[in-house]
């Protein structure tokens, strides 16, 4: 979406759990349990907003850890 300056505009979009899946190691898609960062921002580089949320497991608990490792380091 696209804002002249100074403009504002508020947005809403829902995450379905299609959104969520990954390749695992199994070479499987699944959605693994964890606690997940989304970010939003003029660009990758101009983060402005940044939540969190955590899906479970059937019996209700999650690991401490991310599934997914952030990278640091350009891929370039």
């Amino acid at each position: 979406m696209r804002l002249a300056p100074g403009k504002t505009k508020r947005v809403q979009f829902e995450l379905k759990p299609e959104h969520l899946l990954l390749y695992n190691r199994e070479g499987k898609w699944s959605i693994e349990p964890g606690r997940f960062t989304v970010s939003m921002g003029a660009s990758s580089e101009d983060l402005r907003l940044r939540t969190t949320f955590t899906v479970t497991r059937p019996d209700g608990t999650a690991p401490t850890e991310s599934p997914v490792r952030e990278s640091k380091s350009d891929p370039r």
